[in-house]
């Protein structure tokens, strides 16, 4: 390290900033812990009244609001879902997340969305699975930063905007800490 100039320490482990540990579990509400879609139906008319009037640093708290409980298929605005010429009988194209999706819509996992809770300096996912003979317990674990950073890390850029964050400069991810700045001498 130069004298004048910052340093860093590469951590074993990423690490929750606790400084940012609401906004991060406030991100997880609105997108899911499967897919990292938008929890919300871009056609919704609650949407595009948070979209439309709400100012970028509290849009996400809004948008926790009315985020849904489980990742449905929503057709996105302007594409070729909804129209007649949506053919479901169509060939899947290849998703960039690795799953398969119709030409023109966006095809959602369909998960149940686990609840997200705040523990002091911990997270802690409580999920519900669907069982054929009814509801099974729900499973309650801590979720290692890891888990959450590979979940923000897969948000696309169109989705951080929406969400209010800057996909060049803030991205959701960037909250969670692998690399530690170090103040010069």
């Amino acid at each position: 390290m130069c004298p004048g100039h910052f340093g860093h320490i590469e951590l074993n482990k990423h690490v929750y900033h606790y400084g940012f540990l609401k906004y991060i579990q406030q991100t997880l509400r609105c997108v899911c812990w499967y897919c990292s879609r938008l929890l919300v139906d871009k056609n919704s008319p609650e949407y595009e009244v948070v979209v439309r009037t709400t100012r970028r640093k509290n849009r996400l708290a809004e948008l926790g609001k009315i985020a849904k409980k489980r990742c449905e298929d929503f057709d996105d605005p302007g594409s070729a879902a909804g129209s007649a010429s949506h053919n479901p009988d169509a060939p899947p194209a290849q998703d960039p997340r690795g799953a398969t999706a119709h030409v023109g819509k966006r095809i959602k996992c369909g998960h149940r969305q686990p609840v997200i809770t705040r523990s002091g300096q911990k997270l802690i996912l409580r999920e519900q699975k669907d069982d054929e003979d009814g509801e099974a317990p729900p499973t309650k674990r801590e979720v290692s930063a890891e888990e959450v950073w590979m979940v923000l890390k897969r948000i696309s850029d169109e989705d951080v905007e929406i969400l209010g964050f800057d996909a060049q400069l803030s991205r959701p991810e960037w909250m969670v800490l692998k690399v530690l700045p170090v103040a010069p001498p």
